[in-house]
């Protein structure tokens, strides 16, 4: 299987802690991750990550495996999460942002206007609009514009760690260049408290779809 969707976890490696810059953290990967290490799907209780010193978030990419990142750093609001084969993910506001390591890696994301996702989820199930320029690796794809308009789909209940949530769902449609691709992204919001649970996201038409659930977020 290419490189590009195995994220799973493999050894149990040790991410020693180091002090950085300001607003950057560096946090251990401890023994969990041997659990983590097989081809199949990963397996993870809510004690797990309870008793985990990092975020961890499931990444389902494509057809692959589900398999779990962990939180290496937080840095100016950007959460960067890393496997042990070296990939990694990183978000902001639960948006894949950036990756590294992948074959068509997202390289930058740059908007004039804060991310629709940032707001308060009663302010973002209303409606919004957004749009932004993406960078990709692959053909050297630099200044694709994509247009984003989000819309509210009503309310779902999400199974988590073996735990409902009733969410608040929110589909974002997003366009590209001159209107020829479009895809929706899908989010699901926790009701009670209006963290984000569950997304499906693509930066682009050319990604697999990626599946994220923020395992932290629901404890």
């Amino acid at each position: 299987m290419k490189r590009q969707y195995l994220l799973s976890l493999a050894a149990a490696s040790l991410l020693s802690a180091c002090a950085g810059p300001a607003g950057t953290y560096k946090v251990y990967w401890d023994s969990i991750t041997t659990a983590f290490s097989t081809p199949a799907d990963a397996e993870i209780s809510r004690a797990q990550v309870q008793a985990s010193r990092y975020g961890l978030l499931m990444v389902k990419p494509g057809d692959a495996p589900r398999a779990v990142m962990a939180l290496a750093y937080l840095e100016h609001g950007q959460y960067k999460w890393i496997s042990a084969d070296d990939a990694m993910l990183i978000t902001e506001h639960g948006r894949v942002v950036k990756s590294l390591n992948l074959t068509n890696d997202l390289l930058f994301t740059a908007a004039t206007g804060p991310d629709p996702l940032s707001l308060d989820i009663n302010t973002l199930i209303k409606g919004a609009s957004w749009q932004r320029q993406l960078d990709f690796a692959k053909d050297r794809q630099h200044g694709i514009i994509a247009r984003s308009d989000f819309r509210f789909q009503g309310e779902e209940s999400i199974s988590v760690l073996l735990q409902n949530y009733t969410t608040f769902v929110v589909a974002e449609h997003v366009t590209f260049g001159t209107d020829e691709h479009s895809l929706t992204n899908m989010y699901w919001f926790n009701k009670a408290n209006g963290k984000l649970l569950r997304s499906i996201q693509q930066p682009s038409p050319s990604w697999p779809v990626f599946e994220l659930t923020f395992l932290s977020n629901a404890l």
